[in-house]
């Protein structure tokens, strides 16, 4: 996790965090000092101006909150001090996005809370994961099975039927050293399309390590590149079910 910390003693900027597009950000103030805060986004690297996030944070009661970068570029943000009178003010800039998510249980992605984060798959049972709708924004996926599937199997899907994938799945054969290689189905037609992925511990991946990235490329489409171990006889995880 990615953090900066600032002990304010008087009106002043604080350390500068940068954060990808689409990340989150949690910041929190601590302490027992009389004085008033605010986060700001920095343009032209700092150089020539600063925008106000947030403005008006009392420093006593710890305040918490969350803002994210909707912007398509890395940004940098750092608190300031705008006014003080006594003690000490720490303020914490945490960029929750550089740390993996651990899910154990079917998930509903929400883009506001998940996008641009890494996910570890720790569920033998299987489980079913659900990509928020594409819309074009450019946010990735990381998926990266941490437990292998041992019963039932894991899937990945997409939103609805007007949303599919496009890309490929990279498997290394156990049987020698060579690979298989599986293409989306690219049928041009929207029900026809690859929408879903499977993975059966064995066949079609879903051992420790697999990964799947997938990147919002356009409304309707994700981009998807996978690289998976297999067992047996090699199968495509792709197929068209939502």
């Amino acid at each position: 996790m990615s953090q900066v910390s600032n002990a304010f003693t008087a009106v002043g900027n604080g350390n500068v965090l940068r954060v990808a597009p689409g990340a989150s950000v949690n910041y929190t103030i601590t302490g027992s000092a009389s004085a008033t805060l605010a986060v700001q986004r920095l343009v032209n690297g700092g150089a020539t101006a600063a925008e106000t996030l947030i403005s008006g944070i009392a420093a006593s009661g710890n305040p918490t909150g969350t803002f994210r970068n909707d912007t398509p570029e890395f940004q940098s943000y750092r608190f300031v001090c705008t006014a003080y009178t006594s003690g000490t003010a720490t303020a914490v800039l945490d960029d929750v996005n550089s740390q993996a998510l651990i899910l154990t249980a079917s998930t509903t992605l929400d883009r506001s809370v998940h996008a641009n984060k890494a996910f570890v798959l720790n569920h033998a049972a299987g489980a079913t994961h659900t990509l928020p709708p594409a819309i074009g924004s450019g946010e990735t996926y990381e998926f990266i099975f941490g437990t292998t599937i041992t019963s039932n199997t894991a899937v990945l899907r997409v939103n609805s039927a007007t949303d599919y994938f496009r890309g490929m799945a990279v498997q290394s054969q156990d049987g020698g050293n060579t690979v298989q290689a599986w293409e989306t189905a690219n049928s041009g037609t929207v029900g026809t399309e690859s929408d879903t992925m499977t993975f059966d511990g064995s066949t079609r991946g879903g051992l420790v390590g697999d990964r799947v990235l997938v990147r919002d490329i356009a409304a309707g489409v994700w981009m998807v590149q996978s690289s998976l171990v297999g067992t047996g006889t090699e199968a495509t995880p792709f197929s068209a079910a939502v």
